[in-house]
């Protein structure tokens, strides 16, 4: 009975041997497991915040595009109003000018009747 029992003791020391080395194996796969998790959520959220920066960037970049395309347009009809005040700029000079020489043609016109009229009444002096 006393050598049953010594071996019952060494094959149950062999077993709780064998129990420790499981739960320690356990053990460690657990904190290496949980070490993963924090690594796996710690990138995660480093994706969330990049993919956050990313969507904020790219809502800038619209912005400043659009901003862009705005300043070109009113560049555009900037110089456009500025072609159109040059352009009316020389319709006045021509009309100015055209309106000068209508004057002058008019004048002469008038000077032209004037010397008309005295040399008829002069005919007509002579006539009478």
């Amino acid at each position: 009975k006393l050598q049953g029992d010594a071996q019952l003791r060494r094959r149950l020391s062999r077993i709780e041997a064998e129990y420790e080395r499981q739960r320690r194996l356990l053990d460690d796969r657990e904190t290496r497991l949980s070490s993963v998790k924090e690594a796996r959520d710690t990138w995660r959220q480093k994706a969330q915040d990049s993919a956050g920066e990313l969507a904020l960037r790219t809502e800038e970049l619209r912005k400043a595009a659009a901003d862009r395309a705005d300043v070109k347009r009113r560049m555009a009809a900037e110089e456009a109003a500025e072609d159109a005040r040059a352009q009316l700029a020389v319709v006045r000079a021509e009309r100015d000018m055209a309106k000068a020489e209508v004057e002058r043609l008019n004048s002469e016109a008038g000077e032209a009747g004037g010397e008309a009229e005295g040399a008829g009444e002069g005919a007509v002096g002579d006539d009478v």
